[in-house]
């Protein structure tokens, strides 16, 4: 029996509206979305307020505050962290000979200095975009039931105020 997963984004979603070409592997990016999903926007939003989420995309009930949550704030972030994700395995492959990196007659590789700038620079873009998305549920967290039921605000807002992240 599969294990059912469940996107906010898909990887015909990236491929449409980012950086990330067509003949991209739909299995780096499904995987690069649900690191994204669990890693960085579960932490932020809890679990209640995820699964709520989720349940109103697949029964195509999201509206009001509920739809400028996941379209103004989630899903920026998450086109953000995604390709930071992919960007790790789009030239290699993991096979039962090791770890390999891909080549091709018509492209050549970055080095690891401009890997490691351009890497830079889309992480400080993805930060933001996680900056934004708690500012927003701390101006409205009143409106997301699955917050104000919860310890919420002082088990993920407080501590993300002593992180890496400046949100005034």
């Amino acid at each position: 029996m599969a294990l059912e997963r469940n996107y906010i984004i898909s990887p015909n979603y990236l491929k449409e509206n980012t950086v990330i070409e067509s003949n991209i592997s739909d299995k780096i990016l499904k995987s690069s979305i649900l690191d994204s999903q669990n890693e960085e926007l579960v932490p932020i939003i809890g679990t209640a307020l995820f699964n709520s989420v989720i349940s109103k995309i697949t029964q195509g009930t999201l509206a009001g505050e509920y739809k400028i949550l996941v379209d103004n704030y989630i899903i920026p972030m998450l086109e953000k962290y995604s390709i930071i994700n992919a960007m790790i395995f789009l030239d290699t492959q993991i096979t039962q000979k090791g770890v390999v990196q891909k080549n091709s007659d018509n492209s050549e590789h970055l080095d690891s200095a401009e890997f490691n700038h351009r890497h830079k620079l889309l992480e400080n873009k993805a930060l933001r975009t996680k900056s934004n998305l708690t500012s927003f549920l701390k101006k409205n967290y009143a409106s997301f039931t699955e917050l104000t039921s919860s310890d919420w605000y002082s088990e993920v807002v407080l501590p993300m105020l002593d992180s890496s992240i400046n949100l005034d």
